[in-house]
């Protein structure tokens, strides 16, 4: 199910209006993200691998009230081509490319690292470290 049929499933079958997973359950999945991966910054930081990027897969789940549950986080999700994932990882490593690309370009010139006004082709970055200052 893609993201407008899931819409359309909550709107239907929780009464909820439309726009809830833009609203609400993305924000929350990304908040949940974003303090796994702040309470993990020592371990993740020990390698010293400055100017690298990684790419982790998350498992989550809602129940019945809609109560969202993060399962799990794993490094290296599964990437193979199939299914949805025919549709979602190709795009999720071209918009990976061309952010690594942006960021090794603006620190050879000196510029903030800093990531809100980069075009991510739909993706968002959930956690960077020069964002925060």
């Amino acid at each position: 199910m893609d993201k407008g049929g899931l819409d359309d499933y909550l709107i239907q079958s929780h009464g909820v209006q439309k726009g809830y997973i833009d609203r609400v359950l993305l924000p929350t999945a990304r908040n949940y993200l974003h303090d796994v991966f702040e309470a993990a910054r020592t371990e993740l930081t020990k390698a010293k691998l400055a100017g690298t990027f990684g790419l982790f897969g998350a498992d989550l789940l809602l129940d019945n009230q809609l109560t969202m549950y993060l399962l799990e986080v794993q490094e290296g999700p599964g990437l193979s081509a199939s299914g949805a994932k025919k549709t979602v990882i190709p795009p999720l490593l071209r918009a990976t490319r061309d952010l690594v690309y942006a960021l090794r370009q603006r620190q050879r010139q000196g510029e903030s690292l800093r990531t809100e006004d980069l075009d991510l082709h739909g993706f968002r970055l959930i956690f960077n470290d020069y964002d925060r200052a």
